[in-house]
């Protein structure tokens, strides 16, 4: 199976595809008993497709279009926005965020920024673990707690899940088409 896509390793699924190679398996006749079937496989490790479903990309170009989801199933998530990201500020109205204690300069650097004219767009860098979450969790308590300037009183500050962002992006654009959905959202 791995050899046959010009792989030099082998995966699980590699071997999940291969068990398909064994008509005669207790294996395959369970999984045809679930009724999962090669094609299903091959689909979902390749497009991450799931049976009965439309391809993502259609289906983000349908939410961008102004569909909101409203006709789905109750498990998936509405839009790219809800699905690859957490509203921070919700987080903190339910109580998941506490204060920012020793941070308040890089917090009030960060609001200046925000209500410039021009160049508004702050950028938290950092090695991983030095606080450029909490920077943005300290934010959104904030605006929460209407400790903003009115400018910012209605903004909204999401935490964007790469991982799942990137997860089960195979080919070329399926990444670029994600991340479009996100901001258009």
């Amino acid at each position: 199976q791995s050899t046959g896509n010009g792989k030099k390793e082998v995966t699980g699924a590699n071997v999940l595809v291969a068990i398909f190679g064994e008509k005669d398996s207790h294996a395959v006749y369970y999984l045809h008993q679930q009724g999962v079937t090669r094609l299903d496989v091959v689909n979902f490790i390749a497009h991450g497709i799931k049976k009965g479903e439309p391809p993502e990309p259609a289906k983000a170009e349908n939410q961008a279009e102004g569909e909101e989801g409203g006709g789905g199933e109750r498990n998936e998530k509405a839009s790219p926005l809800e699905q690859f990201t957490q509203n921070l500020n919700q987080a903190a109205r339910d109580g998941k965020i506490d204060p920012l204690i020793g941070r308040h300069y890089e917090v009030e650097r960060t609001i200046q920024i925000l209500c410039r004219r021009r160049k508004n767009n702050p950028l938290l860098v950092g090695e991983a673990g030095v606080g450029k979450t909490a920077i943005a969790e300290g934010l959104a308590w904030r605006i929460t707690q209407n400790d903003v300037p009115e400018i910012l009183a209605e903004a909204v500050v999401y935490s964007l899940d790469m991982g799942a962002l990137l997860a089960g992006t195979k080919y070329r654009g399926d990444f670029e088409q994600r991340l479009k959905g996100v901001l258009k959202s």
